[in-house]
């Protein structure tokens, strides 16, 4: 590499990870590196916030954040478009209508939900797409046919917890003065305890929660399958009228990358996010996984983890582009904000927690302002 080349660096994908992967190198490198940025929305879907638009309504752009307005400034030759297959060995990405090379490359293509079984004619509802949650939020707000009626949500991690929360508050408003519902609104859990991947002081805290909103939360209940009429708990079939689905994540791999392992939960990175032993290739975010010492302990599919591992990959990429080495990443234990019901919210650090309506102000302004 000449004194006089421009490092490009290609980045799939401008989800949490992307963005602040690209933030981080303009802010500690200026403009010593040319950027190129990939994604099929023209915006940032912001999906932390999406729980609040069952019972209240939102600006778009806070839902779906430009990048003309995220990247203005910061020099990124920004392309909506998909990238459709990655030559490691050439180093290439590729669209459907162009080639781009590359010194390095970050994949960050995120994540999709992971799908239930279910019978034919069935309709699931996955909150974090805006057509299940539009149809979601009309469901919820239409009268019910019968006088009262069960709805159910699947996972026990933060995701369905605020999803409950939130269903909870865009049906019957009273609910955190401790009026009867009509509407009984089941959380349904396969593990022995809510939020397994965090600590026990915020499981026991969204206990409480989910209790006093009048959730009833089903521990030890693995559902099976979604059936026509309700769902298959532990073999045996419990009516239901509504099935919101939020058991996890799978990542979102549509283009061919040669040359690099692929496991079912992701591409396989090492302890410092790289690929294929490479120095060169990395992937952060939900569409990677980590096979090292430090992949066991913490939850790393969240917003805030992404951010994180954007913000590293970044400071390794200048590393390396100063003779130096990659360095590992260590997950760090970080605050836990979660929005709870009738304004409230809980905010988790180690075993400290904090529920109540300043929790609640707080979750609301992180999840419009922190990116």
């Amino acid at each position: 590499m000449t004194a006089t080349h421009k490092p490009t660096i290609v980045v799939v994908g401008c989800g949490f990870a992307g963005y602040s992967l690209v933030r981080e190198l303009r802010r500690r490198h200026g403009r010593a590196h040319h950027i190129v940025a990939f994604d099929k929305q023209p915006g940032l879907y912001n999906y932390p916030a999406l729980p609040r638009l069952l019972y209240e309504e939102l600006a778009a752009t806070d839902i779906e954040i430009p990048y003309q307005r995220l990247f203005a400034g910061l020099d990124v030759d920004f392309h909506q478009a998909r990238i459709t297959a990655i030559d490691t060995a050439a180093q290439l990405a590729c669209t459907d209508s162009s080639t781009f090379a590359f010194d390095y490359l970050v994949v960050a293509t995120g994540s999709r939900a992971r799908p239930l079984p279910q019978d034919d004619g069935v309709f699931v509802y996955y909150p974090k797409a805006m057509r299940h949650l539009d149809r979601l939020r009309t469901y919820l707000q239409t009268p019910p046919a019968k006088q009262q009626r069960n709805l159910a949500v699947i996972g026990g991690g933060l995701t369905g917890i605020e999803f409950a929360l939130a269903m909870r508050d865009a049906i019957d408003p009273a609910s955190g003065r401790g009026a009867a519902p009509a509407t009984r609104i089941h959380l349904f859990e396969q593990g022995e305890r809510l939020v397994p991947r965090q600590r026990h002081a915020l499981g026991r805290a969204l206990h409480l929660e989910l209790e006093s909103a009048g959730v009833e939360v089903h521990l030890l209940s693995e559902v099976s399958r979604a059936m026509r009429n309700g769902l298959l708990v532990r073999g045996e079939a419990l009516a239901m009228d509504c099935t919101v689905c939020c058991i996890g994540v799978q990542p979102h791999l549509r283009q061919g990358i040669d040359g690099l392992e692929t496991g079912n939960d992701g591409l396989v990175v090492d302890d410092a996010l790289r690929l294929g032993g490479t120095g060169r290739l990395f992937a952060v975010g939900d569409v990677m996984t980590m096979r090292g010492r430090k992949s066991v302990s913490v939850e790393l599919h969240m917003a805030q983890r992404a951010m994180e591992q954007g913000r590293h990959t970044a400071r390794n990429i200048g590393r390396l582009l100063l003779g130096g080495e990659a360095q590992d990443y260590a997950p760090t234990e970080r605050p836990v904000s979660v929005l709870s019901h009738a304004g409230r919210g809980v905010l988790a650090y180690r075993d400290f927690c904090i529920r109540g309506r300043l929790a609640g102000r707080l979750k609301r302004w992180l999840d419009l302002k922190h990116v």
